[in-house]
């Protein structure tokens, strides 16, 4: 049954099988990349080349044919082999010359030794089948990772390593070669390709990928690690800076000037909170900021307030997740407007409440800051438009937000992003 097989056929199937895993490899590695898929693509393309010539033999010239195409085909096996063998282990120079020394010792063979196919065959064969067989026996070594994927491509390729040395071992012997006469040696021969082809492609795309998947994720480890550390360091940073402010404000007798440090250390302190936030989560994604927001106001008002019961926090604040850079602009915002209830809402025995909302509205999140108290007078002391409405104002602007004053009494602010 295995001879009935047309060999003309298996050598159409071989030609766009090569043609289809050529396209499986150009769309499947060309959005992670590594550094063997050119090589591997290039030695595909090769082969493509070569088993087109090689099935036109007797139509087109045996230079073109016979010689032309059996030295593509060399070249192609050499770069699929080097590449397979990458799967397993790292290829160093010594890699490249041993392989390049093979192919080179076939192709001078294979021009050099004239007519005599036989002994052509039986020593490119014997080269041919020792680029199959090194990249199997180090997949199927049990030595590092091997995956049981990789022990069955290793498996192919010493199948493929055996076919192609008996067929040498046959051609030799018998001293003439056909293409066109089936023999157990030639069928066999070409069925394993076919199964090389296909396991060959499909396994160095899948094996690769688990390759380029893990360097990503390594990759991804140190730049959070980096990200951590930078995190760290700036949290350090502004601790120095807020206490550098506190000591200067100290040392100064003006009220103003002590006031105005004291605003200085409130923003510097709301963004290191957020540098908090960030080292004890993942800081490769968002930050929950109705946590943030929750944990900022409490810590403002303990420091602004001996008496707990002078001013009641409120809260009504949705989950929501946002990137750093907004979690930033957000914790200043709130910062300001806090404080500024905090200091002017109540004066004196004045007791009352801050509400803090931030809910999701068509799409959107709203942040609203609101009190019952006095409200913000137009005055040196808490201006309606001074630095800190500057401030909120230039915020807001930089995520995209729009800001807007609520209707009293006291003070209501919102700003929508």
């Amino acid at each position: 049954m295995i001879l009935s097989l047309d060999i003309r056929t298996l050598l159409v199937v071989l030609v766009l099988g090569n043609a289809l895993a050529i396209l499986l490899l150009f769309f499947a590695t060309r959005k992670v990349p590594w550094k063997y898929d050119s090589l591997f693509m290039i030695g595909r393309v090769f082969q493509l080349a070569a088993w087109v010539l090689i099935a036109m033999r007797g139509i087109v010239p045996d230079l073109l044919s016979f010689y032309f195409g059996n030295s593509l085909m060399f070249c192609g096996v050499t770069l699929e082999g080097l590449c397979l063998l990458s799967l397993k282990r790292e290829i160093g120079t010594g890699w490249r010359i041993a392989f390049a020394s093979q192919l080179a010792v076939m192709l001078l063979a294979w021009w050099t030794l004239g007519p005599a196919q036989g002994a052509k065959f039986l020593l490119s064969s014997i080269f041919d089948a020792a680029l199959f067989a090194i990249p199997g026996c180090a997949l199927v070594s049990i030595a590092g990772r091997t995956s049981s994927l990789q022990k069955f491509i290793g498996a192919t390729l010493l199948l493929c390593s055996l076919s192609t040395l008996s067929r040498g071992v046959y051609i030799a012997v018998a001293g003439s070669y056909s293409l066109t006469v089936p023999t157990i040696f030639q069928v066999f021969h070409f069925m394993v390709r076919v199964l090389e082809m296909i396991l060959g492609s499909t396994g160095y795309i899948l094996i690769r990928k688990e390759f380029a998947n893990e360097e990503l994720r390594k990759a991804s480890e140190e730049k959070n690690l980096l990200l951590r550390e930078l995190q760290h360091r700036v949290k350090n940073s502004l601790g120095i800076i807020a206490s550098l402010t506190s000591l200067e404000a100290e040392r100064n007798d003006d009220p103003s000037f002590r006031s105005s440090m004291s605003k200085v250390g409130d923003r510097i302190n709301a963004v290191a909170e957020l540098y908090d936030r960030l080292l004890a989560e993942d800081p490769t994604k968002g930050v929950r900021l109705d946590i943030y927001i929750r944990d900022l106001a409490e810590r403002l008002l303990g420091g602004y307030s001996s008496d707990p019961e002078k001013i009641r926090l409120e809260f009504e604040l949705e989950s929501a997740e946002v990137d750093a850079k907004t979690s930033v602009a957000v914790g200043l915002i709130v910062n300001e407007l806090a404080t500024n209830a905090m200091k002017y809402a109540f004066p004196g025995d004045a007791r009352g409440s801050l509400r803090i909302a931030l809910l999701r509205r068509e799409g959107r999140l709203e942040l609203e800051v609101s009190d019952d108290g006095v409200g913000i007078p137009a005055s040196p002391g808490g201006d309606a438009e001074g630095l800190g409405t500057m401030i909120v104002a230039m915020l807001a602007k930089q995520i995209g937000g729009a800001l807007s004053r609520g209707p009293g009494p006291g003070t209501s602010v919102r700003v929508a992003f």
